[in-house]
């Protein structure tokens, strides 16, 4: 994700400014919505390895390590779950938060209640985004506020 997402805008360029804590941009907390591809089958044509939480782990582990490297280890962190996985896969993630969170002093993490995939190819509608985000505004204030749990979710 770090080599697609280094830059400030998606579609890369040598003059885009790039996420660094140079000053251009100061960073105030982190917020990464962990993957819901991470479980995907594949396209149906293409066969994929199977899911391993150990690589998960190791995979999110490496980009916290960037995100620090780039905007300091007291860089305040919210870990958000997927509002479109099925039970079974949120227990996943739940159990990688819980493994991220114990190493982590600057580091929360919340889900949403119920899933949302009501929208195109089973994404959240409008209606469903608008409810995300009401779930999702008392865990990132929060966070800004500087009261980040140790360990554990952010209710």
């Amino acid at each position: 994700m770090t080599e697609r997402y280094s830059g400030v805008w998606v579609n890369w360029d040598a003059d885009q400014p790039l996420w660094t804590s140079d000053g251009r941009f100061d960073t105030d907390a982190v917020v990464i919505a962990l993957g819901t591809n991470d479980f995907s089958a594949g396209d149906g044509t293409t066969p994929r390895a199977a899911f391993r939480p150990d690589r998960m782990l190791a995979g999110y582990e490496n980009l916290i390590d960037q995100l620090y490297a780039s905007y300091g280890a007291e860089t305040p962190i919210l870990l958000v779950g997927s509002p479109i996985i099925s039970d079974e896969q949120r227990t996943v993630h739940e159990e990688l938060f819980g493994q991220l969170t114990a190493t982590h002093d600057n580091m929360t993490w919340t889900g949403f209640e119920g899933r949302f995939t009501a929208g195109c190819n089973g994404h959240p509608s409008l209606s469903e985004q608008h409810e995300m985000a009401r779930q999702l505004l008392p865990a990132v204030a929060r966070l800004l506020e500087g009261q980040v749990p140790r360990s554990g979710r952010s209710e």
